[in-house]
């Protein structure tokens, strides 16, 4: 039996339509993916009242940077830095960190983390 012209272009759009798939199928399993990459910052616990014109909180700062990084943490208080620190934290790895801060008890206050990376977590004391 011989081979006619539509025949000849179905066979090579066969062809063509398998390559591409398998060329496809290729850059989905091979192409690697974008990371993720985020930092987490949370509150643990915190006082809203202000115990002698202290309040005392703590955080967690959850690096999935996929390296690991040196935060600098800025201690806000009314959006005005009061005191910084340099925190490293392993890959994947998180820790937890303590913080008392002196604020004027006499009213309500913002108190707040920022993080270079531009995350920030902040609560409200009460009087």
């Amino acid at each position: 039996m011989e081979e006619t012209e539509d025949d000849s272009v179905l066979n090579a759009i066969i062809i063509a339509s398998v390559i591409g798939i398998l060329i496809v199928a290729g850059l989905i399993l091979f192409y690697p993916k974008p990371s993720e990459d985020f930092t987490a910052v949370y509150f643990g616990n915190y006082t809203k009242k202000p115990v002698g014109g202290i309040v005392s909180f703590n955080y967690t700062i959850e690096n999935h940077e996929n390296r690991g990084m040196t935060y600098d943490v800025a201690y806000l208080v009314d959006n005005a830095t009061i005191s910084n620190e340099l925190v490293f934290v392993g890959d994947g790895g998180n820790t937890t960190l303590e913080k008392s801060i002196a604020v004027n008890a006499s009213q309500i206050n913002k108190v707040g983390v920022l993080l270079n990376t531009t995350e920030e977590i902040h609560f409200w004391t009460t009087i």
